[in-house]
């Protein structure tokens, strides 16, 4: 079944969106943007590439509009960054799920980790930011630390990915999987609890992985009904 706009439900998701304080068609338009820029793409491509990411968003358990806010919370940070010091782009990697900020990575520079923290925290959609950048010690090397790192922690997250596709008994697109020196970090929407542990013993038997982090809720969490207050997980000492 295809996804249908009329004026009417555009216009209530646009007052949604301001009385949030942002424009309602930003985070839509963040979300279309991706697809006109990528590279080789006909007009033909893009229009089919636009329905089919509208009709996978619909599909997620955080519907289109929270899509398509997350995207825009993405771009945001992603632009506060690279005005900031183009490392943080980098080094810090950002993860966004109903409006909650996953910030992982790596870093030599315990200042840098917390300017991203405070740039996560400024778009004004963002209700929780959630601290899980790893502060390397001066006596790591990192120049040969990374690269490995980095293809271990692909490598995992891939076969994790591939599981939670395969089982018939797991909703895969309402789930982000992120790893960072082989621990995983589990955000996403459970439809129950049985759902949850499934995906949960999924992470763990994965080859390599030493921890799992669950930051993922259940359908029915009250968390979810956030009216948009900032929560204050893992915020400096002092606050932003």
């Amino acid at each position: 079944m295809g996804v249908v706009f009329d004026s009417y439900s555009l216009h209530n998701a646009c007052m949604r969106q301001k009385a949030r304080g942002y424009n309602g068609l930003v985070p839509v338009f963040f979300l279309l943007l991706a697809l006109f820029l990528t590279p080789g793409c006909t007009k033909q491509g893009v229009l089919v590439g636009a329905a089919s990411s509208l009709v996978s968003a619909a599909r997620e358990e955080r519907g289109i509009e929270g899509v398509a806010t997350d995207a825009w919370i993405y771009t945001e940070i992603q632009r506060l960054f690279l005005e900031e010091d183009h490392a943080l782009i980098t080094d810090i990697d950002v993860t966004v799920f109903e409006r909650r900020v996953l910030l992982t990575g790596m870093t030599e520079d315990p200042k840098k980790a917390r300017v991203a923290v405070r740039l996560a925290a400024s778009p004004r959609p963002v209700i929780e930011v959630i601290d899980r950048i790893r502060r390397l010690s001066p006596d790591e090397d990192t120049e040969y630390l990374r690269p490995v790192v980095t293809l271990r922690d692909t490598l995992i997250a891939a076969e994790i990915r591939s599981a939670l596709m395969f089982d018939a008994q797991i909703r895969a697109i309402n789930f982000s999987v992120d790893v960072v020196d082989r621990v995983v970090y589990l955000m996403g929407i459970a439809q129950n609890q049985e759902e949850l542990s499934r995906v949960l013993d999924w992470c763990r038997s994965a080859g390599y992985v030493r921890d799992v982090v669950n930051l993922a809720v259940l359908r029915t969490d009250g968390r979810r009904l956030a009216s948009g207050t900032r929560l204050a997980t893992d915020f400096p000492e002092g606050g932003l």
